[in-house]
């Protein structure tokens, strides 16, 4: 898209924008081949998940065995005296913090899933690979 549609052309407003993506992202999924779907476009190999979107999803519950903390509206949480940035679309969700195994780092945890490893020393992000607990 930044090839074939941003890097050519200037839009005056965001309907022009919007107007011009839609018209390439209609060529993109259903009159052009791609090498990688074996030259069927992605309109012809798209099949919709059968499964609904939930109306609403259920608060997750933590164990209660570490602390629960809210993050704020910057996506930053306060912990063990360091405030650690997570992200801004965290903003507003409980986040468990544990510590690793040897007390070296404090694992940010959302629902059952890792999703950052700080350093209890300074606060600093050590990774941010997400897995699953």
């Amino acid at each position: 898209m930044k090839n074939e549609l941003l890097k050519y052309q200037q839009f005056s407003n965001a309907a022009q924008a919007n107007a011009a993506l839609q018209i390439w992202r209609n060529q993109y999924n259903t009159q052009r081949p791609h090498a990688a779907l074996n030259m069927r476009t992605p309109a012809e190999v798209y099949t919709p998940s059968k499964r609904q979107m939930p109306q609403h999803i259920e608060k997750f519950e933590y164990g209660g065995q570490f602390h629960v903390i809210k993050v704020n509206s910057w996506g930053y949480a306060r912990f063990a005296h360091h405030q650690v940035y997570l992200s801004e679309t965290m903003a507003g969700e409980y986040i468990e913090f544990r510590p690793n195994k040897d007390d070296t780092a404090f694992l940010a945890c959302y629902r059952n899933f890792k999703i950052g490893e700080f350093s209890t020393e300074n606060g600093k992000l050590i990774n941010r690979k997400i897995r699953r607990l």
